[in-house]
């Protein structure tokens, strides 16, 4: 499987061009028992709500493959894969460095060998933005930091793994923000929007050298955007 990935079409083209890549691994699909695909479906209907694209994504995977729709919504929509790897996010407005344009930099605190997991992603999504994300070996539909065509760049650091309910998981949410938003505040106001399933910090900034780190949690979410 190529390090690089690249996808163009309608959602559920791409969908299709993502099981034929997901179709070549011995170990996909994953297991899930029928308890646990059950209580994905309230988290699809999140996504129904929220990122409703996306479903047609896991549609086609699904129909590529011929296999339970629900077992890519489980792996992807859902916190009942895996524990994602603690990270950090640092951003920098533009007043700091020499291009005068803002850095967002991610450190995947993950072991050497996982690195290998790693998948570079150029998507195009027929009627959204191009963008350029990055996510692992399996959710291909997902992305846990990117760049869009509008000049956005968005990633995420986990603050805690409670679940507090369905909701969109982080990595559907930066998805859905690179394909549809176009500024810093247009990200934060779907961030606030969105129901949390975990805790988590964002880190955003524009073309427009707008720099945001939202603080986000189903309780409550704080925005900060720095003077300097």
């Amino acid at each position: 499987m190529k390090h690089r990935l690249e996808f163009k079409g309608s959602h559920y083209d791409i969908g299709c061009q993502m099981g034929k890549i997901l179709g070549k691994i011995k170990t996909y699909p994953p297991k899930y028992p029928p308890e646990v695909l059950a209580k994905s479906h309230a988290y699809e209907e999140q996504v129904k709500l929220f990122a409703p694209g996306l479903l047609e994504e896991f549609r086609g995977i699904a129909d590529s493959l011929g296999i339970d729709y629900y077992i890519p919504i489980t792996l992807e929509t859902t916190p009942y894969r895996f524990q994602t790897s603690s990270c950090v996010v640092l951003g920098i407005s533009g007043q700091h460095t020499e291009s005068g344009t803002p850095i967002i930099a991610h450190s995947e605190e993950w072991k050497e060998r996982d690195s290998e997991n790693l998948r570079v992603c150029y998507t195009h999504p027929t009627g959204k933005l191009s963008s350029l994300g990055f996510t692992y070996h399996w959710p291909l539909v997902s992305r846990y930091g990117g760049i869009n065509e509008a000049g956005l760049a968005i990633s995420m650091s986990s603050a805690s793994f409670e679940n507090t309910g369905p909701g969109v998981m982080m990595n559907i949410a930066i998805r859905w923000i690179l394909d549809t938003c176009k500024t810093v505040d247009g990200a934060v106001d779907y961030l606030k929007e969105i129901p949390k399933v975990w805790g988590e910090t964002y880190v955003i900034a524009d073309k427009d050298n707008q720099i945001a780190k939202v603080e986000s949690h189903r309780e409550r979410t704080v925005v900060t955007y720095p003077s300097d």
